[in-house]
């Protein structure tokens, strides 16, 4: 059974391979890209395992890999690194392809395996970032704007959105100088245009969520809408790949780092490894949760209460926010929708 190990580029990739049967090492050798497929076939043909590295374009090529029923592991470049410096002495692709196939063969690398998600996983998430991105250039847009007419002394009646902001710009911008109102004008039409890709974004993320049955149940949750739903359900992936609720917590970062020796024990700031997409949707879910009036009186909000209470807002809504993760995560886990009578509520235990 041969073990191979791909150091990736552009337009070439280095092989190495190991037998883990008879012993035999190949020579690193390079190979173009437009070849690989083919060549990995051929080789394989018997059976074997490939690990690459994580990076741009790595997920594309394990999913080719998986396509012709091989088995693919594509390992966390950053928890990698270590291992390769460990036994090279010089930083070549041959040496880190050949390094890659030796820890493989050794069970090393199963470990640093990360998550490679399924084609229509894939299109989810690059529909939900495309839109995050695009929200987020609509505000700067929106803010340098409103930089530009304080500048002047003067300041929008409203948001940017309302019909009455837009005339009252329509009115302030002909008393502007030459180059200011080229400014605004300019500005004005960069917003408008990021306001129609937003439009047509969220036309998709609405036909996803009426076909969708994850997205549908998610949306039961008490101020979740399609482009949440659709975040949780592109960003989580496969549930199954997580074996309880706490690894659906850890892999949203919503955990504490811990530094443990002896009898002391330190608890830290939130962990940075993990899936900040994820982290960013529970949070935002939590912050709306935490206005919401209709679940006062589950322990929900009197756990958020009292956090909140006793170190401040934010913490708070990490809280929650991991709350609500275990919650997302029976839902998906059992396939049922959201039901507010099934929180526990305050008192229920001593009746």
């Amino acid at each position: 059974m041969k073990h191979l190990g791909l150091d990736v580029h552009t337009n070439w990739t280095v092989l190495a391979w190991v037998d883990a049967e008879s012993g035999e090492i190949a020579d690193p050798y390079r190979l173009d890209n437009t070849e690989l497929l083919a060549h990995l076939a051929e080789l394989l043909a018997d059976g074997g395992r490939v690990a690459l590295e994580t990076g741009s374009r790595s997920i594309f090529l394990a999913r080719q890999l998986k396509s012709l029923e091989l088995d693919v592991l594509v390992v966390d470049a950053a928890r990698l690194q270590p291992y390769l410096a460990a036994r090279r002495t010089a930083k070549t692709d041959r040496n880190d392809a050949l390094s890659m196939a030796q820890l493989l063969a050794s069970g090393e690398l199963d470990a640093l395996a990360v998550y490679v998600p399924d084609e229509y996983t894939e299109e989810l998430r690059n529909l939900t970032r495309t839109r995050l991105h695009f929200s987020g250039q609509a505000t700067a847009t929106s803010n340098t704007l409103r930089s530009l007419v304080r500048s002047q002394g003067r300041d929008f009646p409203g948001v940017l959105s309302t019909k009455r902001t837009q005339r009252w710009l329509d009115e302030w911008e002909p008393t502007l100088s030459e180059h200011n109102r080229l400014a605004v004008q300019e500005l004005r039409q960069a917003w408008a245009e990021a306001q129609a890709r937003l439009k047509r974004l969220d036309a998709a993320l609405k036909a996803i969520a009426r076909r969708d049955a994850r997205v549908a149940r998610l949306m039961t949750l008490p101020g979740v809408a399609e482009l949440t739903a659709v975040t949780l359900v592109a960003e989580i992936g496969d549930i199954a790949r997580f074996p309880a609720a706490k690894h659906l917590r850890s892999y949203a970062r919503l955990v504490p780092q811990i530094s443990q020796s002896g009898e002391r024990t330190h608890t830290g700031p939130l962990v940075k490894r993990g899936n900040r997409h994820l982290s960013r949707a529970l949070i935002l879910m939590a912050q709306h949760v935490s206005w919401r009036q209709d679940l006062y009186g589950t322990t929900l909000k009197r756990r958020y209460r009292r956090c909140r209470d006793r170190h401040g807002a934010n913490p708070a809504k990490v809280a929650l926010a991991r709350d609500l993760c275990d919650i997302v995560f029976a839902m998906l886990r059992e396939g049922t929708e959201f039901d507010a009578s099934r929180l526990p509520r305050v008192g229920a235990r001593a009746a």
